[in-house]
């Protein structure tokens, strides 16, 4: 049917071009709005280029000196490399762990340049207790060494794939909510006061490309990073008075644990055994819909450099604490979703439809294998 619509739209306004005189003008019109759009859009474009070649060539990194970085998730992904970077940088780092004595933790402890400037804390996002005792050994631990709370990154984040009816509720949406979103929100809260005390200091939060892209049976994980977007923004003009930058770093297709096709897999099977046998029954199959989520991970696994965007996600980590004017969004990903994400937002509901809930599945079976 919209096919036929806009064949038929298409047609009619051919002939009213041609026969009536009223529309070169509105042609006019849309000419000189779209050739305005064009230049103001053109010319952000190059102001945006020079303020970035200015805030990160000519003026160069913020030193590291006397500075502290609190970090959430550091066990392994994200929050473990940029650990490990920004402790090379000279930054004081305050770890975050889960597990504080687990892998992680000890690779940590052995890896860093600097180990008297790793300290390492035991904190579970979704407890206000470990948020508390955190706030207190970070401020403990600041008062000893002179330093001052120069940023906090928000990174721990877990992982939820399946179709809306599997699982419980509280396992499929809850806990994605507590922790992806209700725990950046309380380390935030929480660590504010300390970055009040320095003009200049970050919010940084690992958000995703899937807050602004959906792909098919990531509705939870899509939810809660696409609720971060908001909250950046609104703490972005709250927190602007005390001279505090919030930078949003957009991670795509990564080498990262939680992106493990073992464990994916493993998350999908089991939310679909958690499922009421109604469900069941409605979704038969399930190894075939487990074949199904391989295959949307076929492309990028094969073809989007997931380790070289490990490596592009923890440099804007870097980036986003130690440039003077770093960019309120931090996009990491290869060329190619880059330009489907920035144009992601304007298309139409039913080409969005098309492209992620559809063809992207045949694509992965064509170019997958």
């Amino acid at each position: 049917m919209l096919p036929l619509l806009s064949i038929i739209f298409v047609l009619t306004f051919a002939f009213l071009y041609k026969y009536l005189v009223f529309i070169p003008l509105i042609f006019g019109l849309f000419r000189l709005i779209g050739s305005t759009i064009v230049f103001i859009s053109f010319s952000w474009l190059i102001a945006k280029l020079i303020h970035n070649y200015i805030s990160s060539r000519l003026l160069g990194p913020i030193p590291a000196s006397g500075k502290a970085i609190f970090i959430t998730g550091c066990d392994s992904g994200f929050g473990y490399g940029s650990a490990l970077e920004l402790n090379k940088k000279g930054f004081r780092v305050f770890a975050g762990c889960l597990f504080p004595e687990g892998k992680g933790a000890k690779g940590l402890r052995s890896s860093v340049n600097y180990k008297d400037k790793l300290h390492i804390i035991k904190i579970d996002v979704t407890k206000d207790e470990d948020i508390e005792k955190a706030f207190e050994t970070i401020s403990e631990q600041l008062t000893k060494s002179g330093d001052c709370l120069w940023g906090i990154v928000n990174n721990a984040g877990i992982p939820r794939v399946g179709k809306c009816e599997w699982g419980s509720f509280d396992d499929h949406y809850g806990q994605c909510f507590d922790v992806n979103v209700y725990g950046v929100v309380k380390v935030t809260r929480t660590m504010l006061p300390l970055l009040r005390m320095t003009k200049g200091s970050r919010v940084v939060t690992i958000s995703s490309i899937n807050s602004r892209m959906t792909f098919p049976d990531t509705s939870a994980y899509s939810m809660t990073k696409a609720a971060l977007t908001p909250f950046q923004d609104a703490l972005r003009s709250e927190v602007d008075s005390f001279g505090i930058k919030v930078i949003s770093v957009e991670p795509s297709f990564a080498a990262t644990p939680i992106l493990e096709q073992s464990r994916i897999n493993s998350l999908y099977n089991k939310i679909y055994d958690d499922s009421t046998l109604e469900v069941k029954k409605a979704y038969p199959n399930s190894d075939k819909l487990t074949n199904g989520l391989q295959l949307l991970q076929a492309i990028p696994n094969k073809y989007l450099s997931m380790d070289k965007t490990y490596e592009i996600v923890i440099n804007n980590i870097v980036k986003s604490l130690t440039d003077y004017e770093p960019p309120y969004r931090l996009t990491c990903c290869p060329l190619v979703i880059s330009i489907l994400y920035s144009i992601y937002p304007i298309l139409p509901s039913e080409w969005t439809h098309l492209i992620l809930g559809k063809w992207l599945v045949k694509l992965s079976q064509i170019f997958g294998d």
